[in-house]
């Protein structure tokens, strides 16, 4: 498998999605998706409020796209008799899944800073997952060091430093202000943010700086380093190596695929197979055809899975069927050794039985990966990119998919694309090819 030259920030920006992979010691890390396409997570949407449902604790908004996004209401909130009509500020939680619509939030955060900024429903309650008295620590700190309000702790902002944090804090007020301004002005439910911004909390979450190497495609090197330019606030563009497929060269594409994939290898023989399903992320480490003790394999397992938690973007419920530690001892081991090689995961470890079974919990932060598979928006992907690899081709499309490309919104991402790398659209449809299928012609 290729290797990046250095450790750094790997760059995909397809005609739908934005694929940022952090590599580190020549290994694919961690990544993030920039949704261009209906993407609601971490974008900021003016929406109108639609219906209650007290029985799901929460309220249907129109947020401008095909589908409306459930927003959790406080008790006080359900209590007040909101009225259908009314607009809010709200932040995009997760994309819709299937039969799931998509989630948002009345509080607002930026990924990997201390601070959330608090929308017009209060405080996002991030805090409220600490134990009682941190929390209130954490309250009377926030009302110390900024008591005009509207900026509130993350749960691990106990140990920050207060010169960091009011810094962070004029940076969120900053775009506190501008996000409300530009809401004030639409007229229709939809996003306020942009993709230079939605790029800013990408570079955050991934905590990735300007002196990071940074490599993306020849013909969509420009516009990555201005899109990276805008989002650091830099006046000089970053140094962005261009390559072909830098992608595949660092071996991002292999990974990307594996990480789709239900099994892992583990060195030496076992695998850990990895099975999501609607409650919960099931993990099972498997000794078939190993050597190493079980120890040992736990071990392995535990890296393995460290790392497919941040690639694949898992969050929620994960149980873990570890091989068995064998007693007490080995018991307390195992917890000892999942505490140190799942820091910085985000991952709570719950409990660990006896037998090896593990419960671990990591707060929902983005759409998992193996939540982003749609057919047609794939293969709308692939279909793009190969009319760009063909110049003065014709692409004939399935008529279901000449019907998702003529959306509007994707119809204009596929020319700003395409108009990039210098290729004029050309798409026709034909409705004897198989459905969700294309052809160059």
């Amino acid at each position: 498998m290729g290797r990046p030259v250095s450790d750094g920030l790997i760059v995909d920006p397809g005609p739908f999605a934005w694929v940022f992979g952090r590599t580190c010691r020549g290994d694919l890390h961690a990544v993030r998706v920039v949704d261009l396409v209906d993407g609601m997570e971490e974008a900021l949407f003016v929406c109108r409020l639609t219906r209650v449902v007290p029985e799901l604790g929460g309220a249907f908004v129109d947020i401008g796209t095909e589908a409306d996004a459930f927003v959790r209401l406080s008790r006080r909130e359900r209590r007040g008799g909101l009225a259908e009509g009314a607009r809010w500020l709200v932040q995009g939680v997760r994309d819709p899944s299937g039969d799931k619509p998509g989630r948002a939030t009345r509080g607002w955060r930026v990924p990997g800073h201390h601070l959330n900024v608090v929308g017009e429903g209060g405080p996002s309650g991030v805090a409220e997952e600490v134990a009682g008295a941190e929390r209130r620590q954490l309250r009377e700190r926030a009302e110390c060091l900024f008591p005009e309000g509207g900026i509130c702790l993350r749960a691990r902002a106990a140990t920050a430093d207060d010169t960091g944090l009011q810094r962070e804090a004029s940076l969120l007020r900053a775009a506190r202000d501008r996000w409300q301004g530009d809401a004030a002005t639409r007229a229709a439910p939809g996003p306020v943010t942009t993709l230079t911004d939605r790029v800013a909390a990408t570079l955050v979450a991934l905590d990735v700086s300007p002196s990071s190497a940074i490599v993306a495609p020849w013909p969509l090197r420009l516009a990555v380093a201005e899109t990276l330019r805008r989002a650091w606030g830099l006046a000089d563009q970053p140094s962005v190596e261009g390559a072909a497929d830098p992608w595949t060269a660092a071996g991002c594409a292999e990974a990307w695929a594996a990480a789709h994939g239900p099994e892992v290898a583990l060195a030496g023989g076992g695998r850990l197979t990895i099975e999501p399903t609607r409650a919960l992320v099931a993990v099972d480490v498997d000794r078939r055809g190993a050597e190493a003790g079980a120890a040992e394999l736990n071990r392995q397992a535990m890296d393995q899975l460290a790392r497919a938690i941040t690639v694949r973007q898992l969050g929620g419920q994960i149980v873990v069927d570890f091989l068995d530690p064998g007693g007490k001892a080995g018991q307390a081991a195992l917890r000892a050794d999942l505490d140190a090689r799942l820091d910085g995961t985000g991952v709570e470890v719950v409990a660990v039985l006896a037998s090896g079974l593990v419960v671990l919990e990591r707060a929902r932060r983005s759409t998992a990966l193996h939540e982003r598979s749609e057919p047609l928006r794939d293969t709308a992907d692939a279909a793009v990119r190969q009319l760009a690899d063909h110049p003065g081709s014709t692409v004939a499309l399935a008529s279901d998919l000449a019907a998702w490309l003529d959306r509007a919104n994707v119809a204009a991402a596929a020319d700003r694309w395409l108009a990039t790398v210098g290729v004029v659209r050309r798409f026709v449809r034909d409705p004897a090819l198989p459905a969700t299928t294309f052809e160059i012609r």
